[in-house]
Order: structure tokens, then C-alpha cells, then sequence
């Protein structure tokens, strides 16, 4: 009888080599373990940057990202995006919540009142704030407190400008439309000469008046000016720099104070010793009539308001000989695809120091990972990644070292205007921590200024009627 443990030779090693391999994989696992012990694997360190959909921002932040997780292998940056009306309300949500994510915040200076008070301190943080200019830390960078600043909550990344009027080169070039303008007006009807709004608005109406025969050689053109008149959000921006032009040499009776560049701070100033509304006025009213009158180039507004989006496609077009514009257009203008006004435009600050400051920033959520969002945001702001910005992008930076390397590129000869328009705006401390103050800023008192400057430009209501009626809903606010 044959033994029950007997194996045949040749399934015998089979089986040893069975048992062989089973000892060399439990070994091998051993020893996997014991490198997995002596070395662990790093963990992966995620930023979730919250930024506006579509803007120049989220385009020159995704490429900051890439190249920041090549040169930090164990970090991963996810840009994330929402709207424009959408960015202020779910960036509040998540830091009232305490949420961790986001971790970098994207937002405008209109959104600065209402972010302020959740955003982190970056007092101490090694940004070097000199290498800023003074305009785009006090739109929206700084919060004020008796006077001083107490805060630093965020920083500035995009120099955007609003507005600056572009217009195309070949027809302003037109030896005929000069000749014939200086001939009638006795000045120059290039744009960069302009010394006020009146001049703005005598260029329109000539070129509206020659558009016949200009159509015959600039077949897109439509119209003179494009001018921005959506009651969502653009009316109180434009109506902004018309407002400072007209009542910045009236100090006593519009309280903006002299030389104070226009930005949102222009909508509150000192008034026999409050700080109130300083549109409801003369010279508040004479700003909103001759804002009625630039839109008269253009459609309706009650069938086709111009908005952001209509202010970079429709200048895009070629319809429009000049227009106001954000700087954040400019990569949309030159882009040859697209664009009909690519290679054909050019650029200057608006008259009487109404191109005043809108820069985009990123505030940092203290409940996140906040080295490592303090780390990309320095690495963001530098000047190699502005460098590449510049070129690949038109990306305007926001830091001064960075600006005079966009000075040498073709598609920014008007930084050096820009720079010294900056540097002669005087800073009024009160008058933006009053405006700081204004939480309801974005969500309330725009709508209603935008709304009663509706009513007026539909013929509802008169010029004084409309900002008197304005300012009552503003004082409600304020008070």
C-alpha cells in the first residue's frame, strides 16, 4: 500500500518551489513594510483658490499653479471658480462656516467691506506692501481703524485699471477726421489730448456726425462710443469717475477730497463735518447728465445695456471707434482669433484723473492651510511669474518692480501715464474707512444708486430726482 505522504519527485519540487515562493513574497511584503516604515510616503498637500470665473486672474493663476506643483511635487493646487454676482456670497459662506476650503480668496474692492472682518491678518506675513502702489493697498487691501490701519487682509494681484478709453488707431489717424475736427472744436481729437469729459463728449459726436463716410474704409464701424450702462453693476463704476472729475475741485460741497483718485472711496466724503453720500449735489448732477449724454452713441439701453461682457466683445467687434474699458480686456482685444481691433488699438487714462483703481486681490481664509496659501500667493506675486504673465497673458501686475518689466512690452507703452497719474493721488484715510464701513455696499446700495440712474436714463425721472432719491436710500443705509 503506497504511503499517503508520498509526493513523486517531480510534483515534489513543484511543491518546494511553491512553499519557496510563498516564503520570498512574505519576505519581499516584510521588507516593503519596513521601507514603507522607515520611509512613508508624503502626504499630499491640497489649496483650493477660489477666483472669478472666466476673469484674466483664473487664466494667469492656472498657470501659476502648474508651475508651482512641478517645483513642490507634494502640493497640489485646484483652482475653482463661481461667477462674478456669486464670488462675494459663497467666499462669506465658507468663512462664516469655518470651513477650510477655500483656502485663497479671489475678490474686487466693492467685496473688500462685506470679506473684511473673516479674512486672515497678513500684517505679519512678509509681503512687502512698499513694493505696492498706495491706491490699489487702500481700495481694498487695507482695513482702517481711527485713522490708522489695523488690518491687511489682502493682496493685491492684478493691477486692473477702470476705466481707461481705448480706441482704434486707424481711424483716429484719419488726416481728414483730424483736420476737420480741430477746424470745428480747436484742439486735437486724439484721445490721449483729452482735458475733460465735454472733449470726450465733442470727439463722439463728430465722429457720429462722419460715420458715413468713415463706414467706407472701416466697414465694421457702427458707432463712436461705447460707454457702459448696465444698471447690474457698471453704472456705479462708470458713473464713479464722472463723479470725482466734477466734484474734486469742490471739495465744500461734495466732500471728495482734492486729489484723491477716483474709486469707491469717491462715494463718501466729509460734508460739514459727516461723512455722507457726495452725489446729491450740483456738481452730482452735472456728472450724471453729462453720463446721459455719452451713451447716446450706442443702442438703447432699454434693448442693449452694456455691461463687462458687451464692453469686451462688442470693442472686439470693431463696431465702436473708442469705448471705456478694464485693463482686464486688453488680452481679449489683441487676440487676433477673435478680436477685429487686434494690433489696431491703443490706450489712455480717462480725463481729469477719473481712471481710478479696481484691482483684483486674494485674501487668505484662516481656517485653511495657511503657510502653504501665504507660500503660493508670494510665489504668484513674484516678479518671474509676473514676467510670464505679462507675456503670455497681458496680465497687468500688481507690484511696482513688476510694472516697470511691463513698461518695456509693446502692449503696455501706457504704464508710465498710468504710474505717474498714480503717484499723484492723495490718499484721504477717513474717507476710505467710511467707505470700509459700507458692508452693504455690493448687495444693497449699488442696486439702488444703479436703479435710480436707470430711471433717469429711461426718462422717469430728472437728474436731481434721481440722486436725491438715491441718497434717502443711501442715508437709510448708512444711519
Amino acid at each position: 500500500m503506497q504511503n499517503p505522504d508520498y509526493v513523486p519527485p517531480k510534483k515534489r519540487g513543484i511543491k518546494i518551489l511553491a512553499i519557496a515562493i510563498v516564503v520570498i513574497m512574505i519576505g519581499a511584503g516584510a521588507g516593503v513594510g519596513v521601507y514603507l516604515y522607515l520611509h512613508p510616503a508624503k502626504k499630499v498637500s491640497t489649496l483650493v483658490v477660489l477666483v472669478d470665473s472666466g476673469s484674466d486672474t483664473q487664466a494667469y493663476l492656472t498657470s501659476v499653479a502648474s508651475t508651482f506643483e512641478k517645483e513642490n511635487p507634494n502640493v497640489k493646487i485646484t483652482i475653482d471658480s463661481v461667477g462674478y454676482s456669486d464670488l462675494v456670497s459663497s467666499s462669506l459662506s465658507a468663512l462664516e462656516d469655518k470651513d477650510s476650503s477655500p483656502g485663497l480668496i479671489m475678490y474686487y474692492p466693492s467685496g473688500e467691506p462685506s470679506l473684511a472682518p473673516y479674512l486672515m491678518n497678513l500684517s505679519s506675513q512678509g509681503f512687502n506692501t512698499s513694493n505696492f502702489l498706495s491706491g490699489e493697498l487702500y481700495s481694498g487691501s487695507y482695513v482702517l481703524h481711527n485713522g490708522g490701519i489695523s488690518k491687511f487682509v489682502g493682496v493685491p494681484i492684478h493691477n486692473v485699471l477702470g476705466y481707461v478709453l481705448v480706441y482704434q488707431k486707424s481711424v483716429f489717424d484719419n488726416k481728414t477726421l483730424q483736420t476737420g475736427f480741430e477746424a470745428k472744436y480747436h484742439f486735437s481729437i486724439m484721445p490721449n489730448t483729452y482735458k475733460n469729459w465735454t472733449a470726450v463728449y465733442d470727439a463722439a459726436d463728430y465722429i457720429n456726425s462722419t460715420l458715413a463716410s468713415l463706414e467706407k474704409n472701416y466697414t465694421s464701424l457702427r458707432h463712436s462710443l461705447m460707454f457702459p450702462d448696465s444698471s447690474r453693476h457698471s453704472m456705479i463704476d462708470a458713473y464713479m469717475g464722472l463723479l470725482y472729475a466734477y466734484g474734486n475741485n469742490h471739495t465744500k460741497a461734495t466732500g471728495i477730497a482734492k486729489d484723491s483718485g477716483a474709486a469707491y472711496w469717491t462715494y463718501m466724503g466729509n460734508i460739514s463735518g459727516k461723512y455722507r453720500p457726495t452725489f446729491n449735489n450740483t456738481y452730482g448732477v452735472q456728472a450724471l447728465e453729462m453720463y446721459k449724454n455719452l451713451t447716446q452713441f450706442e443702442p438703447s439701453i432699454t434693448t442693449s445695456p452694456i455691461g463687462y461682457s458687451e464692453q469686451e466683445t462688442l470693442f472686439e467687434s470693431g463696431e465702436f471707434a473708442m469705448g471705456l474699458a478694464w485693463t482686464s480686456f486688453f488680452s481679449g482685444y489683441s487676440n487676433s482669433s477673435i478680436s477685429k481691433v487686434a494690433g489696431n488699438y491703443n490706450v489712455t487714462i480717462l480725463p481729469c484723473g477719473s481712471t481710478g483703481y479696481a484691482p483684483t486681490y486674494m485674501g487668505v481664509n484662516p481656517y485653511a492651510n495657511t503657510s502653504l496659501a501665504i507660500k503660493f500667493l508670494k510665489f504668484a506675486v513674484s516678479d518671474k511669474e509676473y514676467e510670464m504673465g505679462i507675456d503670455k497673458y497681458q496680465y497687468l501686475p500688481a507690484t511696482i518692480s513688476a510694472l516697470k518689466i511691463a513698461e518695456s512690452n509693446k502692449n503696455f507703452t501706457w504704464v508710465p501715464a498710468m504710474l505717474k497719474s498714480a503717484s499723484s493721488i492723495n490718499i484721504n484715510i477717513t474717507a476710505v474707512q467710511e467707505y470700509e464701513g459700507l458692508e452693504s455696499l455690493f448687495g444693497t446700495l449699488t442696486p439702488d444708486l444703479n436703479q435710480n440712474i436707470y430711471n433717469y436714463f429711461i426718462d422717469k425721472t430728472t437728474a436731481s430726482a434721481a440722486l436725491s432719491s438715491a441718497y434717502s436710500e443711501w442715508e437709510t443705509v448708512i444711519s
